[in-house]
């Protein structure tokens, strides 16, 4: 299913054309809530095109039981990262903008218990974006995702996500 949705994505974002969706220089401000909470800026460099770069941040805690003699021991984890995404619409129609695009990752883990570590990946995306009045945005995004990471979560990801919802405050 995977290797198929690559294929399928960038056949329809060609397919599609482009279409203008938010006027050239618009700045907004992005709130996103999901798998990992994010805050960033989007810029439209131009009609079709957008830059948006997230900064992320999540924190879990983890209770695990060991053993009746020794009990449960809580670990306390913090990630922090940085998306750099490229957004290209594909379809617009009134207040309705479809985009799809292409993000690049990097986050630190740091766990109280010892050890960081670092994640680099790649999402590509399809998203809907949503205005709900001229300044004011609601938007979702679907897609595939890989990473990397090194040190004690040294493992490598892949797989489909839900990139949760999100609002954008335009602020031009």
């Amino acid at each position: 299913m995977t290797k198929r949705l690559a294929p399928v994505m960038l056949a329809l974002s060609l397919a599609c054309g482009v279409v203008p969706a938010q006027d050239a220089g618009s700045v907004g401000v992005s709130f996103q809530v999901g798998d990992q909470d994010s805050v960033g800026v989007i810029w439209h460099a131009s009609r079709v095109f957008a830059l948006r770069p997230l900064l992320t941040y999540d924190s879990l805690e983890y209770t695990s039981y060991y053993s009746p003699y020794y009990g449960s021991v809580t670990e306390h984890v913090s990630l922090y990262g940085i998306d750099l995404g490229l957004l290209f619409t594909v379809h617009s129609q009134d207040n309705l903008h479809l985009y799809t695009g292409a993000v690049l990752q990097y986050s630190r883990t740091h766990s109280d218990r010892g050890g960081d570590s670092d994640t680099r990946g790649a999402e590509l995306l399809f998203g809907m974006r949503y205005m709900i009045v001229k300044r004011l945005g609601v938007f979702g995004e679907i897609g595939m995702q890989y990473r990397d990471g090194n040190g004690w979560a040294d493992q490598v990801d892949y797989g489909l996500f839900t990139g949760g919802l999100g609002l954008t405050f335009y602020l031009n």
